[in-house]
């Protein structure tokens, strides 16, 4: 599962390079935001294992709430201090972070935007 939610992150910021490209003479922007561990409410999630919900108890004495994280995406959506910027990847304190260096590699941006497209296609109307 983890494996799956990272590669899935590192998609949404290769699609955000993507799509600042195709749109930069648009005057619409696209970024994203680095989500750092956020407190969960583990009564939403009866059936974890006493393990799991140990190490999520755990992990939310460091965690954001998740009324702080909401603090950074809307900033980002509407602060005047980024008017105009696009394809960046900030962090949970508003600081531009480099991503990975694969997510910044054309042919790696190619690829997933091909392989979403495909699997688009492929999909049965609704």
């Amino acid at each position: 599962m983890a494996k799956a939610y990272y590669q899935s992150k590192r998609a949404q910021i290769m699609y955000t390079y993507y799509l600042a490209e195709k749109l930069k003479n648009t005057g619409i922007t696209v970024n994203c935001i680095r989500v750092p561990a956020v407190k969960v409410d583990l009564r939403r999630y009866a059936n974890l294992s006493a393990f799991t919900q140990w190490v999520y108890r755990q992990k939310s004495k460091r965690a954001l709430t998740p009324e702080k994280m909401a603090e950074t995406y809307a900033w980002l959506a509407t602060s005047n201090e980024v008017r105009g910027v696009t394809g960046k990847y900030f962090d949970e304190n508003r600081r531009q972070v480099n991503a990975n260096a694969y997510t910044r590699k054309q042919e790696n941006i190619r690829a997933v935007i091909s392989l979403t497209y495909q699997t688009m296609n492929r999909r049965k109307p609704d």
